[in-house]
């Protein structure tokens, strides 16, 4: 595969690439433009044809042709990797069992048949047109997610399937028909509202069924198929990509309706765990996505449980959460409708961290006079690892519900309550989201030593610079030793060839693939004159330190005299 991936670097240019999106002007050795990953105002995105990155200098992003085509296509490194193949003309070596030949084709026939059908059935019967105006989905919307109508006949869409030979056994592995037990096929879906639903990547792989009314079951889903896996599918996040690349929070809902409502009053990052239940699957691919959540349930029991489980899903997957409480009997949906855009906006901003979410599920669950309150407040505080957060939240308990005791006495009873709980086990670890990426830390780096490790990114004087890096005793700060040992890790024996987009992968560190990348995008004149200075100042101030050593008494006077006559010795070119 290292094959395949050096041959697609080796003819992608990156520049092209991210051209396609991003209009970018060249400045020097980069070329700049408007950071796709944020809401950029000023150029401070760059793209390097020499290192073969993207860099923006506010939100942090950064990353290779790989990269790229992951972040904003929003598919994993096995589908970039064959994006990029295809594009670059480069034969992929088989992984794995294939499909019969056609088969992924067929399956996507059949999806495409089925909404179709659906979305035809819809504009021919008014009952089901009256029930989507009676909840305000437009024909701008309808058209939008795909909606249509399943009739109430036996085998409407098995009969179209057949009659395009589109294989019904195969219809029947995605859900869309069932069998008898005479062998016959029939319709799964019958006399429902239809919402297509689509993977990441935009396929449709399922549906979810909504009858007319108030009957039961209000809702009949795919089960899981050959393209559909209920758990690890977000409905709407193919919707909410855009959004999502743009820095915007994912606002997490319960149902189609819901998502849809979300994104007509302007909240375009909404997405649907398909269900309350939201699984680590669900969680981790949000985090392919975005880094904070904000959850949106309903304001049932039911919702309220299926948040405060969500949190700590959430959190384990890395990501930042909060969560909106609604009043009880209302959805997202509903609130959309009685207050519009502007009563979800609000419910959004009124979002709470998740362990003041918990205080106040204990508040509503358990009377204050209860022997258990306070044990159950105790152990929702001892959850926290935000030592500022719990003494806000304990200032806020013993003033609300302990008047007549010391406020300082009341909270240094609380606090202790949390800390007792807490000495038994170790504090609970979570997995932090992070925030912006931090910049490569080249402040800490000498000029000489950022000077030889540009040389050393210039391939004409890499060999040079690559015999200042095999000599260990002129390398100072920390940063530039482990970029330095990084390096030679990679090229342990001789320097690579060619621009560095060829080998830079080959470093397996991303903090000094970074690095580099940032070193070589400076605009100094790097040349045999440069790189002769900056190796004469590392070797005085490798001999600086030595002297200083020697000054501390670990040896004596006469090797001190010696360090002293060949530091006089050494001579920096002059300017």
């Amino acid at each position: 595969m290292a094959d395949e991936r050096d041959e697609i670097r080796h003819r992608v240019n990156i520049v092209d690439l991210v051209g396609q999106r991003v209009s970018l002007k060249k400045r020097g050795k980069r070329w700049e433009g408007l950071c796709p990953f944020h809401d950029d105002k000023h150029p401070s995105f760059t793209v390097s044809e020499d290192t073969g990155t993207y860099r923006c200098w506010a939100c942090g992003a950064w990353g290779d042709i790989f990269d790229w085509v992951m972040k904003t296509q929003n598919v994993d490194f096995a589908e970039a990797l064959a994006l990029l193949a295809q594009q670059a003309g480069v034969e992929l070596r088989s992984r794995g069992q294939k499909k019969p030949p056609g088969e992924r084709e067929t399956q996507d026939r059949i999806m495409a048949e089925a909404v179709a059908y659906f979305k035809e059935n819809l504009s021919r019967h008014r009952p089901a047109l009256d029930y989507c105006a009676s909840r305000g989905l437009t024909q701008k919307v309808l058209e939008a997610w795909d909606i249509g109508f399943a009739p109430a006949v036996d085998a409407g869409l098995a009969e179209r399937l057949a009659a395009k030979k589109l294989g019904l056994p195969l219809a029947k592995d995605l859900y869309v028909v069932a069998q008898d037990g005479t062998g016959g096929y029939f319709d799964r879906f019958k006399g429902r509202l239809m919402f297509p639903i689509r993977d990441e990547r935009g396929k449709w792989v399922a549906f979810g069924g909504r009858i007319l009314g108030d009957g039961q079951p209000k809702y009949i889903n795919s089960g899981d198929t050959p393209l559909f896996k209920k758990k690890r599918v977000l409905y709407g996040l193919f919707q909410a990509r855009d959004a999502l690349s743009q820095g915007k929070p994912a606002v997490l809902v319960e149902g189609y309706l819901d998502v849809i409502a979300c994104h007509v009053a302007g909240v375009d990052s909404a997405v649907a765990s398909l269900g309350t239940a939201l699984t680590e699957d669900q969680a981790k691919l949000l985090r392919r996505f975005t880094e904070e959540v904000v959850i949106l349930y309903d304001g049932d029991e039911a919702g309220l449980k299926a948040a405060e489980s969500g949190c700590a899903v959430l959190a384990e997957a890395g990501l930042r959460v909060s969560v909106c409480d609604l009043p009880p009997g209302q959805d997202p949906d509903s609130l959309v409708k009685a207050r519009g855009p502007t009563g979800l906006d609000e419910a959004l901003a009124a979002a709470v961290e998740p362990i003041v979410f918990r205080v106040s599920l204990v508040e509503r669950r358990v009377h204050p006079d209860s022997q258990e309150f306070w044990p159950s407040i105790y152990r929702v505080l001892a959850t926290s690892d935000n030592p500022s957060l719990v003494e806000r939240m304990a200032t806020i308990l013993a003033g609300k519900y302990l008047p007549h005791q010391s406020s300082t006495q009341a909270v240094s009873t609380l606090l202790n309550e949390v800390r007792r709980l807490r000495s038994g086990k170790k504090p609970v670890q979570r997995k932090a989201a992070s925030t912006k990426p931090t910049l490569p830390k080249q402040p800490s780096m000498s000029q000489a030593e950022i000077g030889v490790l540009h040389a050393f990114v210039e391939e004409p004087l890499r060999e040079r610079a690559y015999s200042s890096l095999k000599r260990e005793s002129l390398w100072f700060s920390a940063a530039a030793q482990e970029c330095r040992a990084a390096i030679l890790d990679a090229f342990p024996e001789r320097p690579p060839s060619g621009p560095p987009r060829e080998w830079m992968h080959a470093i397996e560190s991303d903090d000094h693939r970074r690095a580099l990348t940032d070193i070589a995008a400076r605009e100094e004149t790097v040349n045999e004159r440069y790189l002769d200075g900056c190796v004469a100042k590392l070797e005085t101030q490798a001999e600086q330190r030595r002297i200083d050593e020697l000054k501390s008494g670990q040896e004596g006077d006469e090797r001190l005299q010696a360090i002293m006559e060949k530091l006089a010795s050494i001579k920096t070119p002059r300017e």
